[in-house]
């Protein structure tokens, strides 16, 4: 989902904005979009399972929902001209195809300030029933 995400991200219009294929790491406590002002870093999938029916021969019905998380950095005084097409661009990520098998896509976006950044952090949740 990670690869399909920055897939998508990559042939948008995102006018000053790039993406990266880099994951968010840490360095000396310091995540690397800080450093990156609009950079979008996607980082890893991380999977939780639920089992909705249990069945006798083991083959039980479970629902996976995949969580990805995106971050991109802003200088907070002099937002660019085009950062609410990129959030647009963001939100409607959830909804690409190569994502199948899908039974529900959320995204939600939120928005904090680190000294003179802000710093947009976007989470991805698609739902599976297996």
């Amino acid at each position: 989902m990670r690869t399909e995400i920055i897939q998508h991200l990559q042939t948008q219009a995102l006018g000053a904005y790039t993406v990266s294929t880099e994951l968010p790491w840490t360095s000396n406590g310091e995540p690397l979009y800080h450093n990156n002002p609009k950079v979008i870093y996607v980082d890893e999938v991380e999977t939780d399972q639920e089992v909705i029916v249990q069945i006798l021969n083991g083959s039980d019905v479970i629902k996976t929902i995949a969580t990805v998380n995106a971050y991109v950095v802003n200088d907070a005084k002099t937002l660019p001209t085009d950062y609410d097409t990129v959030k647009t661009v963001l939100l409607d990520t959830k909804d690409i195809t190569t994502i199948g098998d899908v039974i529900d896509r959320e995204c939600d976006i939120t928005s904090s300030y680190n000294s003179d950044a802000l710093v947009t952090s976007v989470v991805y949740r698609f739902t599976t029933i297996n």
